[in-house]
């Protein structure tokens, strides 16, 4: 065979075989699904972690693209995955950083009430509105402020708050439709620890206990010592 008779069979191959891998990469992205987080089909929280954010106590400032993300099943979190580097060695996460979690949730109709804990600065959205939020701790304290006086429970048998957090409460009319709520909430400001404590959202309709908010209607979670 000559070399012009193989330069053309080889021509011919690599034509043939970018057509197949075209057609395979075209069916193949076609049954993607769809990664945007208001397409979760498991009725799960998206978590997401915001790093190298200003170092500040407020929220002026524009957040960055998120550096990792995974799901957890109602809005109450006390602790995050540990974070590896490429090679499997535990990393730290840059401080501070944005915590941010959403999800679409369906309450029933009729009046309820949220509750909003938090360790630090945070602040609960409905659709885009702000629904709560919790001020940020007073980081230049010496350790010789008044003592918090004990505050009192929101309702029977509801866990206790933990020392260092905060609660607000807000009552709304659920229209029993479809609502996406975004909980956002900073960690390791200043210096500080960047522990989650007992960060959590709950509702509750009337007489009935506090439980977590959660995508999933049937997964009730009760905002107790034993929940």
């Amino acid at each position: 065979m000559s070399r012009v008779a193989i330069a053309l069979a080889g021509r011919n191959f690599r034509k043939a075989l970018l057509t197949t891998l075209a057609l395979i990469g075209f069916h193949a992205a076609l049954a993607l699904p769809s990664l945007h987080p208001a397409d979760q089909v498991n009725q799960s929280v998206l978590v997401e972690i915001i790093e190298n954010i200003p170092d500040q106590t407020d929220w002026k400032f524009d957040p960055p693209s998120p550096s990792e993300s995974y799901t957890e099943n109602a809005f109450g979190f006390s602790s995050m995955p540990t974070r590896y580097s490429k090679k499997g060695v535990k990393v730290d996460r840059s401080m501070p950083f944005l915590f941010r979690a959403s999800a679409t949730v369906t309450l029933p109709p009729g009046e309820c009430t949220m509750l909003l804990r938090a360790r630090t600065g945070s602040r609960l959205f409905q659709d885009g509105r702000l629904l709560l939020t919790t001020k940020f701790p007073n980081l230049n304290a010496d350790g010789h402020e008044e003592v918090p006086e004990v505050p009192l429970p929101l309702a029977p048998n509801i866990r206790y708050l933990q020392p260092g957090h905060f609660e607000v409460i807000t009552n709304l009319v659920s229209d029993g439709q479809p609502h996406r709520y975004t909980l956002e909430a900073i960690f390791g400001s200043k210096g500080r620890r960047p522990e989650l404590g007992e960060l959590s959202v709950s509702v509750a309709f009337g007489e009935k206990p506090f439980q977590l908010l959660a995508p999933d209607p049937a997964r009730i979670v009760a905002l107790t010592d034993e929940g």
